[in-house]
């Protein structure tokens, strides 16, 4: 649901600003849209050198 119309939601996202220098692991390697979305929240990340998928390259 929208934050427009529930109030969770509307509190929640006030919270993501709190993120911000939060500390954050994973354990595949993450994508570059992923990986894009923790630093604009200021997350720092790290992550297992293991990708999510056994193919070497992403078709």
């Amino acid at each position: 649901m929208p934050a427009k119309t529930n109030p969770e939601a509307a509190r929640a996202l006030e919270q993501v600003k709190n993120l911000r220098g939060c500390d954050v692991h994973v354990t595949t390697i993450l994508s570059s849209v992923d990986e894009s979305v923790f630093r604009s929240l200021g997350v720092l990340v790290t992550c297992d050198p293991k990708f999510q998928r056994k193919a070497l390259y992403r078709m």
